[in-house]
């Protein structure tokens, strides 16, 4: 089970966790997610075209939550989220 606490650091089934250390962009497995809004897919797609032939690949696990928890666990190299119109942060079903 993963858990965090803001200045207490992530662990997973008690143990503390840790983020990969920097690696050149195409070894990069970045973790992200999509809009329902196909206006934003759209834009989203581009981005992503653009990107997948500088980076190792592209997963998506579910919510941005298990991204983050991916991220931490050393099994994504970054997470990468754009908020809903209007929006600053995660979304209700982004927290874990």
């Amino acid at each position: 089970m993963f858990s965090a606490a803001r200045g207490e650091g992530a662990r997973c089934d008690g143990r503390p966790l840790r983020v990969n250390d920097p690696v050149p962009l195409a070894r990069a497995l970045i973790a992200t997610g999509f809009s329902y809004d196909p206006g934003h897919r759209d834009r989203q797609a581009r981005a992503v075209a653009a990107l997948l032939p500088r980076i190792r690949d592209i997963r998506r696990a579910g919510g941005a939550a298990l991204d983050l928890c991916a991220v931490a666990s050393v099994g994504s190299t970054a997470t990468t989220r754009t908020p809903r119109r209007g929006g600053t942060g995660p979304q209700g079903t982004d927290r874990a």
